[in-house]
C-alpha cells in the first residue's frame, strides 16, 4: 500500500497517520488520546482543539453521524459487502470504497460513489477531492446511492432472495 504523502496535504497526512496508528493498535475506542504516541498527539492537538478532528468512542447512534456527514469513505481491503457501507448508502451518502468482494454491488462506480481498485492512498485522495469540491456531485451520487440501496437491499427484496435460496436448496 502506498502511504499518504505530505505533498498531498498535511491534514490528510495527519488523519492517515491517526487511522494507521489506530488500525495497528486495534484500538476499540479511538477517544483514548492518552494511548496515542506523543508526536501524533502533539500534531493532532490543534485540530482536535478547533474540532476539525473529533475522536468518538463506540456509539449506538450511527445514523446521527451518517446524517451529519457529507460523504463516506470505506477503504477496507478485508471487509467486503459491509453493512456499514449499505447504511451509508441508505443515508444518502456518496461513498469512496475499496473494490473488493461485494462492494461493487453496493457502490456503482461513478454513479453512487467511487470504487478504488488499487491499494493506493493517492486514488482515495483524488476521489475525496472530487466529492469534497462539488456539493452537486455529492448530492447526485448520494441520491443514486439511496436509490440503489432501496432497490437492492430493501428488507422485502432480501427476504425474497433468502426464500429463493431456501426453496432452491432445501427441496
Amino acid at each position: 500500500m502506498q502511504p499518504f504523502v505530505t505533498d498531498r496535504g498535511y491534514p490528510a497526512y495527519r488523519a492517515a497517520q491517526l487511522a494507521a496508528w489506530l488500525y495497528r493498535q486495534h484500538q476499540p475506542d479511538p477517544s483514548a488520546m492518552g494511548n496515542l504516541p506523543a508526536n501524533l498527539r502533539r500534531e493532532l492537538a490543534e485540530d482536535i482543539e478547533k474540532r476539525k478532528v473529533i475522536l468518538y468512542g463506540s456509539t449506538n447512534t450511527v445514523y446521527d453521524f451518517l446524517n451529519a456527514s457529507d460523504l463516506y469513505i470505506f477503504p477496507s481491503y478485508h471487509e467486503n459487502c459491509s453493512i456499514a457501507l449499505i447504511e451509508a448508502g441508505r443515508a444518502g451518502l456518496a461513498a469512496i470504497a475499496s473494490d473488493v468482494g461485494g462492494n461493487g454491488e453496493i457502490v456503482c462506480d461513478g454513479e453512487s460513489g467511487f470504487l478504488i481498485r488499487e491499494q493506493n492512498a493517492g486514488l482515495y485522495y483524488d476521489a475525496l477531492v472530487k466529492l469534497a469540491s462539488s456539493p452537486e456531485l455529492r448530492s447526485r451520487m448520494g441520491e443514486a446511492a439511496r436509490a440503489l440501496i432501496t432497490e437492492r437491499f430493501s428488507p422485502e427484496k432480501v427476504m425474497k432472495e433468502i426464500e429463493n435460496v431456501y426453496e432452491k436448496n432445501c427441496k
